[in-house]
């Protein structure tokens, strides 16, 4: 007849199965983590285009321009310190070209009735998403519209860059 000892000792297998469980455990949340931050920073952008929007819309009444012939250009930093957007976009022109949620700059323009706002510097996961984003809030019947222009041409006064990031924009364009 055979005596069984009492185990006094954690194995080998059961240290390897806590080790793995905790691995997919992380593995998880870290997933989630970064998804979470990524749809943020979707939803930031986005959010940030429909003040960028109001913002411009005012400037232009209170200035006295409704888009006719000919272009206009406006500087983000313009409509900072005329107070119109919040310091958060950046006080000096400096600070205004890292002013979206990515890291890259702002641009306006406004040319025959309709307004231009260009978002630079988004990574290509990101530009898709923002485009549809965009679309399901404008009216399109109107002439409203929103594209991107990932990694195949150099943004609207941005000169070439290796940097495909760099070159990613998205272009949204709205009746005034």
């Amino acid at each position: 007849m055979k005596i069984f000892k009492h185990q006094k000792a954690i194995g080998l297998i059961e240290v390897m199965l806590v080790f793995a469980v905790v691995a997919v455990a992380s593995i998880a949340s870290i997933r989630y983590y970064s998804n979470a931050q990524a749809a943020q920073k979707i939803n930031d952008t986005v959010n940030q285009y429909g003040e960028v929007k109001s913002a411009f819309e005012n400037y232009l009444v209170d200035n006295n321009n409704n888009g006719g012939t000919g272009k206009t250009t406006v500087q983000v930093y313009t409509l900072v310190s005329d107070g119109y957007l919040p310091d958060s976009y950046g006080t000096t022109a400096a600070q205004t070209t890292k002013a979206n949620p990515y890291g890259g700059g702002i641009l306006l323009d406004v040319e025959s009735g309709m307004l231009n706002i260009y978002f630079q510097g988004l990574p290509n996961a990101a530009c898709g998403q923002i485009v549809n984003r965009l679309l399901s809030t404008m009216n399109t019947t109107l002439g409203e519209n929103a594209v991107s222009v990932c990694s195949a041409e150099s943004s609207p006064g941005q000169g070439g860059s290796d940097d495909s990031v760099n070159k990613n924009y998205v272009k949204a364009t709205y009746v005034i």
